[in-house]
């Protein structure tokens, strides 16, 4: 006998590639009830990506084209020194950060300093990012 939705478990867990999920209704007929989706390429990290362009002094301001993590904050600590805020949101050990500065040739570093922040860093100078692409990847504790 078949579960109802009350009885079943929750899928709270990131889904691996590959792996089958079961989608049924009990308002549908016995012919089409149960289905099988298999997932295909789900990534197995939650990643913010976006592009941050800085104008003088002012905190940079970002572009986001996907976020899965959360509410990010950017600000401007310090000259050459930015940061991304979101509480408990960095898994150290966990996170990776990949950020290209386009074409002006001024290189820029990122990194998370503790579960809270990620750091950005310009060659001790304000301005230069425009349209930079940064991508922020947490992975779970624990690959599926």
């Amino acid at each position: 006998m078949a579960k109802k939705w009350s009885q079943k478990t929750e899928k709270t867990s990131l889904v691996a590639n590959d792996e089958f999920l079961i989608i049924d209704s009990e308002d549908a007929t016995p012919a089409t009830k149960n289905k099988r989706v298999k997932v295909k390429n789900a990534a197995p990290y939650k990643k913010y990506v976006a592009l941050l362009t800085q104008t003088g002094t002012d905190a940079p301001v970002a572009t986001v084209v996907e976020n899965t993590i959360g509410a990010i904050v950017w600000t401007r600590f310090a000259q050459g020194d930015l940061r991304a805020t979101l509480a408990g949101a960095f898994t150290l050990n966990k996170t990776w950060i990949g950020i290209v500065n386009g074409d002006n040739g001024n290189p820029v570093s990122g990194f998370a300093s503790d579960e809270n922040i990620v750091k950005v860093k310009t060659p001790v100078a304000d301005g230069i990012l425009v349209q930079s692409s940064v991508e922020i990847r947490v992975y779970p504790i624990t690959l599926p």
